[in-house]
């Protein structure tokens, strides 16, 4: 409860004072300076064909050269534009691809825990079948120092400050900002979730991202996964 509270204030402050930065509408992230340039060439060819026409006069060479300009122009943005798109879908890093290695079922090394084996030989089906092992010896409860403001504070400033994103969308450089007005209510979460072995919801989901091991592009395994979780829980 106390958690989704300051979530809600701090981002209602970040929406308010600081609000994302929007691309502007007609931006395309596959543009290229040479695009530019035969967009500029096809543009000049067709103005003057097309002033010619309006003048009453007919000229096939700059209407054959308007054409042309206008073909190897609409090519090269299709091309540009396939260009991009595969290299966004083949980008291992991309949270889209994330989905496809994250599903259930997929056969992947060390996704599943193998069934126990008895003395017979035979395997068990599920919990159910696991042969009870008696009392166990309990430890004794080790005790646990209290946590300290300045312990918090230290982790929280140690964070790069514009790592990956976690649920919350938030980088680490809001909570260093924010850390004297919020620090107090950030240590006495951290405090409770230690004593009442509870954490927030909030802490409890990542977003999964496989990236690929160096030289190992076409190996089936060649990809790690990386947790991003909300900087609260990376503290």
């Amino acid at each position: 409860m106390q958690a989704d509270q300051l979530m809600r204030v701090v981002t209602k402050v970040l929406h308010d004072l600081t609000p994302r930065a929007q691309p502007p509408p007609y931006a395309k992230r596959w543009w290229t300076k040479d695009l530019t340039r035969l967009r500029r060439t096809y543009t000049y060819w067709r103005n003057q064909a097309r002033a010619q026409r309006r003048a009453g006069q007919s000229r096939p060479d700059l209407e054959h050269r308007a054409k042309e300009a206008a073909k190897e122009y609409h090519d090269n943005l299709r091309s540009q534009k396939k260009t991009h798109w595969d290299d966004f879908v083949t980008d291992e890093s991309n949270i889209w691809r994330a989905v496809k290695y994250v599903k259930s079922g997929m056969e992947m090394t060390d996704d599943k825990v193998p069934p126990l084996k008895r003395a017979d030989g035979s395997t068990t089906e599920g919990k159910g079948e696991i042969e009870p092992e008696g009392e166990r010896p309990q430890r004794e409860e080790i005790a646990m120092p209290d946590l300290t403001l300045q312990e918090v504070e230290e982790k929280v400033m140690a964070t790069k400050p514009w790592k990956a994103l976690g649920e919350d969308g938030l980088p680490a450089i809001v909570w260093k900002k924010l850390w004297h007005v919020v620090k107090h209510r950030v240590w006495a979460l951290f405090d409770s979730s230690l004593r009442e072995g509870m954490e927030p919801h909030q802490w409890r989901t990542a977003k999964i991202i496989p990236l690929r091991k160096p030289g190992k592009g076409d190996y089936i395994q060649g990809r790690h996964p990386v947790h991003c979780r909300a900087q609260g829980q990376e503290a």
